[in-house]
């Protein structure tokens, strides 16, 4: 594990200087330490670790519920196809969504640094996930 200089480079954009200033003088953004980002990065591990955890919960009790011949529960799923396919979809989206936040933050725990790919990633599995919800809540 490499440890670069306090502030020696900038989170957001790449910029590398041994002067850190208040700001990036490369994009502005706010300085970020090592630590600052293993902080943050521990925060993604463990809400992504709870994200994950809680929706592989409720998969197996929606799965349970939806086909009682997995489970001794007699409860049953009176909705269409189409609502079963988009209740799997959102929950296995969100699921998704909580492993990359889990990633993430080991990412940046580990190496110090933000993953831009990871971040693009889970800005698009929320943006997903919203856009099912938004198309659920409209055609109710």
């Amino acid at each position: 594990m490499t440890t670069e200089p306090e502030g020696g480079k900038c989170v957001s954009c790449g910029f590398v200087t041994a002067n850190p200033a208040e700001r990036c003088p490369r994009c502005n953004r706010p300085w970020q330490t090592d630590q600052q980002v293993r902080g943050r990065g521990l925060a993604l591990i463990v809400l992504g670790g709870l994200l994950s955890g809680g929706m592989t919960l409720l998969l197996l009790w929606v799965s349970s519920a939806m086909y009682p011949a997995l489970s001794q529960t007699r409860s049953s799923f009176n909705g269409t196809r189409g609502d079963a396919v988009f209740i799997f979809g959102i929950l296995g989206a969100v699921l998704v969504l909580g492993l990359t936040g889990f990633i993430a933050g080991v990412w940046q725990v580990v190496t110090g640094q933000v993953n831009r790919a990871l971040r693009i990633t889970m800005l698009a599995e929320g943006l997903l996930v919203l856009l099912l919800a938004l198309n659920f809540y409209f055609k109710s």
